[in-house]
Formats: C-alpha cells, structure tokens, sequence
C-alpha cells in the first residue's frame, strides 16, 4: 500500500493517492461523516481509508469481485455487493465482523441503504431487485423489472420512493411500500449507471452512457433538463 501526499494548493493536485488495490477499484463511498472511504475491486477486497491522512483502516476480503459498496447512515455498517457469487454481505464498521452475508441472485451489482438505514435494496443483473431488512437479513420484498440489467439504485430521502436505473435506458420508481407499478421514465438512449436525488427528493438526477445527465421531477412533467 502506498500513499502519495500534497501539501499545496495547487487548483486541480489531489490530495493524496491511494493506492493497495491489484485490480480495478470499481466502486467507492464515504461513511455519512466523511471520516472513512470505502473502496472496493475486482481483487475481491473492499478497502477502508482515513480522508484526514489517506491512511489505511481496514481490508475486508471477500471470496468474488466486489462490484459495490454503501455505508449505512449512521456509518455502523457497510453493506458489499459480489458479482458473481450473488451474495451481499453486511459487514460492522469498527470492528470488521461479518454480520449477514444475503443470498441474493447469481450476479449482484448495486446497493443502497434507505435513509433511516433499516433496508437494504440490492440490484442484479437478472433485472431484480431486493429490499432486505438490515437487522436481521431477511428478505422483505423483491421488484422485478421490466427488462434489463439493474445499473444503480437510491432511495428518496423519505424512503418511499426507490429509484432504479437499468441497461434498456430507462428509471424504474418504486413505492416500496405497496404492489403499484413502477413509475417509468424515458429519455436516456443508454444504460442508466447513476442515480440521486435532491435533498428535499422531489428532483431526480441520472447519469447514462450516452453522455448525459437528466434531472426529473419525480412528480410532475419527467425530463426538466
């Protein structure tokens, strides 16, 4: 593991350079109080860094390439996705333990935590997706998509709504807590890999293949810019 350091201000010069991983580092997320970076790499370990030093905190090492990673809001628990094995698994911040490891689907790749951290909502390839009980592990509910690999997730900051963005170039929003159909936008002319949404939930923001980013009403007319 190296880390490279700048002590300038030089507009552009990252702070430091973290370096560990043997493969490609897929996915990354800072815990809620952005003291901790979590990466994670085909290598099939997820990584946990200082951001005030560029430290090393932690190796997590999982059995498959680890395509996702999430912190949970209150930074307790960081939940990793496996693309192959189909398994998610719940891992304890402080101290490294396994808590759950979720049989999903054959092929895992997106996670994301509601905002009160008590469901998990993981994404496959196969078109899933899965809502999980973070306490205990269970499955609570699974939404099946109309078509398409499941590219990315996230929750409304109310939790009601989740958002999917899939490889047919379209977003699916769920009510998680009723049977409705999905909500569907069009618009994109490629896969969705990233999805947020504003802070007071009523905007959505979506990056695509095709080189865009889309902001949505979540309720009113769709594609606003």
């Amino acid at each position: 593991m190296k880390i490279t350091a700048d002590t300038g201000n030089r507009k552009g010069v990252p702070m430091y350079i973290l370096k560990g991983h043997t493969d490609p580092a897929w996915g990354m997320a800072f815990s809620p109080d952005g003291q901790t970076l979590a990466t994670c790499s085909r290598d099939g370990t997820v990584r946990l860094w200082q951001t005030n030093s560029g430290a090393p905190q932690r190796i997590l090492k999982h059995a498959d390439i680890v395509w996702d990673v999430a912190f949970s809001p209150d930074r307790q628990t960081l939940a990793a996705s496996m693309t192959n094995n189909g398994t998610v698994q719940l891992w304890q911040v402080a101290s490294g333990e396994s808590l759950h490891v979720l049989e999903a689907f054959s092929s895992v790749g997106p996670v994301a935590f509601s905002l009160d951290g008590q469901t998990l909502a993981s994404g496959s390839y196969e078109g899933f997706v899965q809502l999980w009980h973070v306490t205990d592990g269970h499955l609570m509910r699974t939404l099946k998509n109309r078509s398409g690999a499941v590219m990315s997730l996230a929750f409304s900051p109310d939790g009601q709504i989740l958002a999917s963005g899939l490889e047919d170039d379209t977003i699916l929003l769920w009510h998680v807590t009723d049977d409705k159909p999905p909500v569907v936008l069009q618009g994109a002319a490629d896969s969705v890999w990233s999805v947020a949404f504003s802070p007071n939930g009523q905007i959505l923001a979506s990056g695509s293949a095709d080189r865009t980013v889309r902001l949505w009403q979540v309720d009113g007319p769709p594609c606003i810019h």
